[in-house]
């Protein structure tokens, strides 16, 4: 029992000290990608979420961004594409903290 309160304890503590946004703009040449750290199973969430706000036709079987097909890849375009489309606010590149700012162009 004090293991896994500890355990316990120890998760929450750590999501309080990870990085929240602040609701600035984001200005320079930046992208939004996956935190390539984040495993695969993790990035579904978010992959969803903004497939649901844009088009994502462009990661699909037939679309111009399948390649490389694997599920960061195309975390990493969607994000971006999202993080893009809602003016660059840092918040829009969150994805419960599977996601990154990046001055490194992902391309």
């Amino acid at each position: 029992v004090a293991f896994f309160l500890s355990f316990a304890v120890s998760v929450l503590l750590a999501r309080a000290a990870a990085p929240q946004p602040s609701g600035r703009v984001v200005n320079g040449k930046v992208w939004c990608v996956a935190n390539p750290a984040v495993p695969p199973d993790s990035l579904q969430k978010g992959l969803d979420y903004a497939c649901s706000q844009v088009d994502c036709s462009a990661i699909q079987y037939t679309g111009n961004c399948v390649y490389p097909d694997n599920i960061h890849a195309h975390a990493s375009w969607v994000y971006n594409y999202y993080f893009q489309m809602k003016a660059r606010y840092d918040y829009n590149c969150y994805f419960d903290n599977t996601a990154l700012i990046s001055s490194t162009d992902p391309s």
